[in-house]
């Protein structure tokens, strides 16, 4: 099964997290790791890193997300503000929006 990690990093927090995943999976199975680019759309599931702006992800990271067409899809997120659950859910969910009805969330991490 084939993975991507993508993502984007503003303060350098979510790119940490992209780090640490790439250490962590399978290096064998990782076509891509870095900025939203339409070789990562080849992957069976997408490993998601957003930074959040303005409450949701930032504006190339909602639209690589709108390209995804069936694959899975793992969120993770940093925020800068908030630490209450509700106040990361209200952003995942926002992060969601963006996604097709065909792409299946199989976790989140904020």
């Amino acid at each position: 099964m084939s993975y991507a990690i993508v993502y984007s990093s503003k303060t350098g927090n979510t790119a940490l997290l992209a780090q640490t995943l790439r250490q962590t999976l399978p290096e064998s199975d990782c076509i891509y790791f870095g900025a939203p680019a339409p070789e990562a759309l080849a992957a069976d599931t997408l490993y998601v890193g957003f930074w959040t702006d303005k409450g949701s992800c930032d504006a190339e990271m909602g639209a690589f997300l709108q390209q995804l067409t069936g694959q899975k899809v793992f969120l993770f997120g940093t925020a800068g503000f908030g630490g209450a659950p509700a106040y990361f859910d209200q952003i995942l969910t926002r992060v969601k929006a963006n996604l097709g009805q065909q792409v299946q969330v199989i976790g989140s991490y904020m």
